[in-house]
């Protein structure tokens, strides 16, 4: 060790002291990886305490004095060495545990490596898909034994039926075929009636803007008609109420 175990009861307290003994030739070998973890974990924080408090002491000093070459309190920063040593040996010992395939697995119990575990899983399937066959073989003989026996009904016979004797096929004497009258094109009656009129009427003109739009205002009137609405100029009714208003303020 850089610092000596004398030096080493002179700075910590009991339980820094205990720590730094664990970590010992004697004793570190003793750990589990459960163990050294924790240990490693306490080593890494008692490190980084002493380190800023090392650091904030040395500040505060030269800040009184006014020199950056002022001593200070170094017992803070023997500490963050003691513990960065600590730490390292901890760290080493649980990497090799670690490579010896003894870290710890759930619940602290020990890990087992890929290869027994995929040994194990494949003996456990191959055991249980056995006794899966047994069992269906058990259940299909049970089922077989329990089953009656079927018996086959014979199937009823179909009643005959005589079939009628067909009435003999009158034959009809051929009849001149009267003629029939050209049917005339009867006014169409309805909601379209004008629109279709004015259709009929463009027939053979050409169609412009105009009269796409007579025959659009056209349709809308007759369906406003069949349905039995009332059309409302709501804009021209506006202006005579204001324009009424207008006269009878005067």
């Amino acid at each position: 060790m850089a610092i000596s175990m004398v030096r080493a009861k002179t700075l910590c307290s009991a339980s820094e002291l205990a720590l730094v003994k664990a970590s010992t030739r004697q004793e570190i070998g003793g750990h589990t990886a459960a163990q050294l973890k924790q240990k490693e974990t306490r080593a890494r924080k008692l490190r980084d305490k002493w380190r800023d408090l090392a650091t904030s002491q040395k500040r505060s000093t030269q800040a009184k004095v006014g020199n950056r070459d002022a001593d200070y309190n170094k017992n803070s920063a023997e500490k963050t060495a003691l513990f960065d040593e600590v730490l390292t040996r901890f760290s080493a010992q649980l990497a090799k545990q670690e490579a010896a395939g003894k870290t710890p697995g759930p619940l602290g119990r020990q890990r087992s490596t890929k290869t027994a575990r995929s040994r194990t899983h494949r003996a456990v399937r191959a055991e249980t898909r056995s006794e899966l066959a047994e069992a269906k073989l058990t259940l299909k003989a049970k089922a077989k034994a329990a089953a009656p026996a079927s018996v086959k009904k014979p199937k009823p016979a179909a009643p005959k039926i005589k079939a009628a004797a067909e009435p003999a096929a009158t034959v009809m004497p051929p009849t001149a075929e009267p003629k029939q009258k050209a049917k005339r094109p009867q006014p169409v009656v309805g909601v379209h009636a004008t629109a279709l009129e004015a259709g009929r009427k463009a027939q053979g003109l050409r169609v412009t803007k105009q009269t796409q739009l007579a025959a659009r205002t056209a349709a809308k009137q007759d369906r406003i008609k069949a349905s039995g609405l009332v059309r409302i100029q709501k804009n021209r009714s506006a202006a005579n109420k204001r324009s009424q208003g207008r006269r009878d303020s005067r």
